[in-house]
C-alpha cells in the first residue's frame, strides 16, 4: 500500500570491508486514482482504446525468490551496520562551552 516500508534482508548495498550485503529498505509511493473515477464500462472502453496496448508479458528464465517484512521502520535502517552514520551517539550535542580547543603556546 502506498506509504508501506519493505525491508529485504540481504540485498542492499555491500557493507565495508566485506562480502555481506546490508539490508534494503523500499519506500512504496503509488498514487491510485479515486473510486468510481470511471462511471460505466463505456469510460473504461473508450480509455482503453486511447491508450498503447500493452507489452508482451515478460517471461522470466530464473526467478529469485525473495521474503520482505512487511511495515518495517526506516528509522532502524542501518542499525546493525556498524557505520557510525547510523549510531545515534553521533547526534548527541557537543559539551564544550564554545570557547577555542587549542591552547596557545
Amino acid at each position: 500500500r502506498p506509504g508501506d516500508c519493505l525491508k529485504i534482508a540481504g540485498e542492499g548495498m555491500p557493507m565495508k570491508r566485506g562480502e555481506v550485503k546490508g539490508d534494503l529498505y523500499l519506500l512504496v509511493a503509488v498514487e491510485f486514482p479515486e473510486d468510481g473515477w470511471l462511471k460505466d464500462d463505456a469510460s473504461y472502453e473508450a480509455l482503453q482504446k486511447m491508450l498503447p496496448s500493452p507489452p508482451p508479458p515478460i517471461e522470466a528464465e530464473e526467478v529469485d525468490e525473495l521474503e520482505y517484512e512487511d511495515g518495517a521502520d526506516i528509522e532502524k535502517m542501518g542499525e546493525n551496520s556498524g557505520d557510525p552514520r547510523f549510531a545515534s551517539e553521533w547526534e548527541e550535542e557537543d559539551e564544550d562551552d564554545g570557547q577555542p580547543q587549542c591552547h596557545t603556546q
